[in-house]
């Protein structure tokens, strides 16, 4: 499968949107709450994963980058959209 696949709240409003490439997840992951504002954010690309958190669309706490057995690459941390850590 390629393309994008979209689950829905029974609201009526988008919950998860994931792209695919050749049956494998490629691109943009996004989640979101009920009312809209994002979850998390994600993005896979070869395998590997990008996946972070944000709190009224800033990106904060801990951004995990992961290589394609899971095994975690390096993190990042944000506060209020800033990162603090290298």
């Amino acid at each position: 499968m390629t393309g994008e696949s979209r689950w829905f709240y029974q609201n009526g409003q988008i919950r998860e949107i994931i792209h695919y490439r050749d049956g494998e997840r490629y691109g943009e992951h996004i989640k979101y709450y009920s009312n809209g504002l994002i979850e998390f954010k994600g993005s896979y690309n070869g395998g590997n994963l990008k996946k972070g958190f944000y709190d009224n669309g800033i990106k904060d706490g801990t951004w995990n980058f992961y290589d394609s057995l899971g095994a975690i690459l390096k993190a990042d941390i944000y506060q209020n959209g800033s990162i603090i850590n290298e």
